[in-house]
């Protein structure tokens, strides 16, 4: 309850700062506002869960999962549109990139349950391994917008992206093996993967922010 409690919090933090980059680089606001909107949306979701529980509901309903696949589709636009839209080339590879994954998941986790998990199980088992999936295309466009960054200040913030990513992808995959393995089992390590992701993020926004010192530096050098 403390780290979740912790991390409830340390994320709303980082959807205000989110926000306020947005609002203050105009440059940049196309990319911080579609993360910023991306954090709010899973915030929003995050305390529907809770009020939902306090209420007496059992597990996960079923409308958070709309949000949770709106803040996938937010980060994807924010890396998609800034600085300018893919080509479709990059469409091309990000499908091979989610084609792979899904068979990955069938092969290694869905398959081997299949003929011994109850129907009604069966759609918790496939539903839930549209997660991981979607992460292995959050990360191919981080990755890429990383890869066709050219200046320091941008490689910087794309990194601390790919990581935050990577920490939420981690997550995902921690909750789904125990998803389909151990249902009834609990554990905090998701919940730490999906903080750290929070962390690294607002450590990409943090390099953002310092190289506004950096540059005001060189154009200012008295």
């Amino acid at each position: 309850m403390v780290i979740m409690a912790v991390s409830f919090f340390f994320a709303l933090v980082l959807t205000g700062l989110l926000w306020w980059i947005a609002y203050r680089d105009a440059v940049t606001r196309r990319f911080w506002g579609l993360l910023a909107a991306a954090w709010t949306v899973s915030i929003i979701a995050n305390v529907g869960w809770g009020i939902y529980n306090a209420m007496g509901g059992e597990g996960q309903p079923g409308w958070t999962d709309l949000f949770y696949l709106t803040r996938y589709l937010l980060v994807l636009l924010a890396f998609w549109l800034y600085p300018a839209p893919w080509s479709w080339r990059r469409w091309a590879e990000l499908a091979i990139a989610l084609l792979a994954t899904a068979l990955l998941l069938w092969l290694g986790f869905i398959r081997p349950i299949w003929a011994t998990t109850p129907a009604n199980d069966l759609v918790h088992v496939v539903g839930g391994a549209i997660y991981p999936a979607l992460d292995v295309g959050l990360l191919y466009a981080a990755w890429y917008r990383w890869r066709t960054r050219p200046t320091i200040r941008w490689r910087n913030v794309m990194v601390g992206m790919l990581m935050a990513l990577l920490a939420y992808s981690l997550a995902n995959w921690v909750n789904y093996g125990m998803l389909i393995t151990a249902p009834e089992a609990e554990s905090i390590l998701p919940d730490i993967f999906w903080f750290l992701s929070d962390v690294l993020t607002a450590i990409a926004a943090w390099c953002f922010l310092s190289g506004d010192g950096h540059a005001a530096k060189e154009k200012n050098p008295n």
